[in-house]
């Protein structure tokens, strides 16, 4: 859904001057969004994420903490190098 989205509102990117100005024009995608139907399905995007809603998880009190930070230096055209998991350790013989 996060990329129909980003495809359909954010493709090419807009042009705002400010991040309230974003802020608006994303919650008038999102009603429009809201208000669509898919394929010729009896409900629109709302009406099943109402019915979806109550089996949603509630978010955890906790805040979420990233483990790790990784700044890279890229060079040319090319992937960034992913970091690699800790070996695991190895037994005794």
């Amino acid at each position: 859904m996060i990329g129909y989205f980003r495809r359909n509102h954010f493709v090419p990117v807009p042009e705002v001057s400010s991040f309230a100005e974003l802020n608006e024009m994303v919650e008038q995608s999102d009603r429009q969004d809201d208000a669509r139907r898919i394929g010729s399905r009896p409900k629109t995007v709302a009406e099943y994420f109402a019915l979806e809603q109550t089996l949603l998880m509630p978010l955890p009190d906790e805040p979420f903490e990233k483990p790790r930070q990784h700044l890279l230096t890229l060079k040319g055209p090319s992937r960034p190098p992913l970091p690699r998991p800790d070996p695991a350790p190895r037994r005794p013989p």
